[in-house]
């Protein structure tokens, strides 16, 4: 008795150890899974990974790779295999198309498999046929994209300008990831006839975003001689546009691109006029009434004109008031409450071209990560325009490409896929 009795006192930490314990593990993997979390531990962080695509430019011909990137263990890994080459990430789905039979996939990480997606399927009837387009707008609860079916007719020039057919007719869906099936994006042919946005215009207004709980779909006037025009939010309900116009275009006044939040709440552009470059946070449900403003004349590239300021790639960070700003030659962190503008990355080599490092796309986790493309030179002499030492030149063969990883809570750096032949591009993070 006595024995059963100490048995029973050893077991019964060990048992409610195993019924209490498991609760307060779920709820930290909870809290992983929440973006709005702040300083997340080492442990949070191992889940995200950068995808990273290259593609081959010289002897290895131009064959598109793509790879996981760890940045906490320091791996990589190559994910794409013979036949699926790779076609884009939506939220944290990797597509992926095999252009023999034109089927896409997504990937499963958890399997390791991949899952065939049941798309629009394309006609081929004579001299007409069609090609399929996937937007990366976000839209509503980040399970559904737009896809866009183009038709066109073989007989018609091709434009030596914009380097393609004129487009006979479009179609556009809404795909759920989740449910693996289409349907007729009613909401977006609606405001884009409310807009009046006909395809044969040389411009016409880019689709940014649709919030389905609201009902509101989000563009802007984009095209050849136009760059970034007019911002418009189209209410669905009530039938109704608000917009933001360029007016002033001509008089040295001017709208800039406008950068919608993933979660559908804010908006981001910079306005010029009369000198002065002011950046604007906006709510979606009302973009002309700032919700704050920065000055940021003294901060942008005073090469261009002073209309087209150089805010070359913008990314969210996850409290909706930071912004990571990539300008000419440096990387900084727009703080609307703090009202403050930091760099926390600047390259002062030029290298081979005034490209710098390869501004085009900043990808962040959202909390602790960013990832950018280094464009440079090997065999670079330090030096600064303008300053006393001359900038050289460099052989094209000396052109290199890396991936640099950089951590906002120190500014420390990993390097990745350091090579000479490939090119290559940021996709963006993936909590796996």
């Amino acid at each position: 008795m006595n024995k059963l009795k100490i048995t029973i006192l050893i077991l019964l930490p060990l048992f409610l150890a195993g019924c209490f314990g498991k609760p307060a593990v779920n709820q930290n993997q909870n809290t992983n899974q929440n973006l709005n979390t702040s300083e997340p531990t080492t442990q949070e962080l191992s889940t995200y990974k950068l995808i990273i695509s290259t593609f081959g430019t010289g002897e290895q011909g131009k064959e598109m790779k793509v790879y996981l990137v760890d940045p906490v263990v320091k791996e990589v890994a190559q994910m794409t295999q013979s036949p699926y080459q790779f076609s884009g990430l939506y939220e944290e789905n990797l597509v992926f198309i095999n252009k023999d039979t034109n089927t896409y996939y997504r990937y499963e990480p958890e399997r390791k498999n991949y899952m065939s997606l049941n798309f629009p399927a394309l006609k081929k009837e004579g001299n007409v046929y069609e090609t399929l387009y996937i937007n990366h707008a976000p839209i509503s609860d980040g399970d559904k994209i737009l896809i866009s079916v183009f038709t066109y007719n073989m007989y018609d020039e091709v434009n030596e300008f914009f380097g393609d057919r004129p487009v006979r007719d479009r179609r556009d869906y809404l795909f759920s990831f989740s449910q693996n099936s289409f349907e007729e994006a009613r909401s977006i042919e609606q405001a884009r006839k409310l807009l009046s946005d006909n395809i044969g215009d040389f411009g016409g207004y880019k689709f940014l975003g649709l919030n389905e709980n609201n009902q509101r779909a989000f563009f802007q006037l984009t095209g050849e001689g136009i760059g970034c025009s007019d911002i418009a939010v189209v209410n669905l309900i009530n039938n109704t546009i608000q917009r933001i116009e360029d007016k002033n275009f001509q008089k040295g006044g001017s709208v800039g691109c406008f950068y919608v939040n993933p979660d559908l709440k804010v908006g981001f552009y910079v306005e010029s006029k009369s000198g002065e470059i002011i950046a604007k946070l906006v709510s979606l449900s009302d973009i002309t009434t700032p919700l704050y403003t920065f000055n940021l004349t003294n901060a942008v590239d005073k090469y261009g004109p002073i209309t087209n300021p150089d805010i070359d790639s913008l990314e969210w960070l996850n409290d909706e008031t930071r912004v990571l700003i990539g300008f000419t030659n440096r990387i900084a962190i727009l703080d609307f409450k703090t009202n403050k503008l930091k760099t926390i990355y600047n390259d002062l080599t030029l290298g081979q071209s005034y490209l710098y490092w390869d501004r085009n796309i900043i990808k962040s986790d959202g909390q602790t990560y960013f990832a950018f493309v280094d464009y440079y030179s090997a065999n670079y002499r330090e030096c600064i325009s303008g300053g006393k030492k001359t900038c050289p030149s460099s052989q094209t063969d000396d052109n290199r490409y890396r991936v640099v990883a950089q951590d906002l809570t120190d500014n420390s750096q990993e390097i990745f896929l350091d090579d000479i032949v490939n090119k290559k591009e940021v996709i963006g993070w993936v909590n796996w």
